[in-house]
């Protein structure tokens, strides 16, 4: 098999307010081989956006190589024509309505009332980390939390 992407190396820190930084990926490496199905696994603020927008070069890294395709993120004008495009997904929930609310929304629409939606609802907040975060609007959430 043949290596479609490589990523060696790649880091990137942002600027935030008053001076401060912050890391989102650091010297991350990997490859990936031409027929493989790659998927991005990690909590809220682990980079995945990042590295997804420096591979397809929105996003330019601070240090390390990317290279798509054969073609190096260095030469930048070369480099854009490895991707088609980035598609980012949407989410489709109510943003001013809390997490609560629209687990109980999509719910019922699905399987209508049911003894078990509490059970469910629970257990799903716990699985995803959101247990703390019940009470706050979609809005008020960060991306990768919604």
């Amino acid at each position: 098999m043949s290596e479609i992407l490589s990523v060696n190396n790649v880091s990137k820190t942002y600027s935030l307010k008053k001076g401060k930084n912050r890391k989102a990926v650091n010297r991350l490496s990997l490859s990936i081989n031409e027929n493989e199905i790659v998927g991005l696994l990690g909590p809220n603020g682990a980079g995945k956006t990042t590295l997804i927008k420096m591979i397809c070069g929105l996003i330019i890294p601070d240090d390390g190589n990317i290279t798509l395709n054969g073609k190096s993120n260095i030469d930048r004008n070369d480099y854009y024509t490895s991707f088609g495009a980035l598609l980012e997904g949407s989410r489709n929930i109510y943003w001013k309505m809390t997490i609560e609310e629209n687990m109980d929304y999509f719910y019922i629409l699905k399987k209508g009332h049911n003894s078990n939606r509490k059970q469910y609802k629970e257990y799903l907040l716990d699985l995803m980390g959101l247990s703390e975060h019940r009470t706050k609007t979609v809005g008020q959430l960060s991306r990768g939390l919604q």
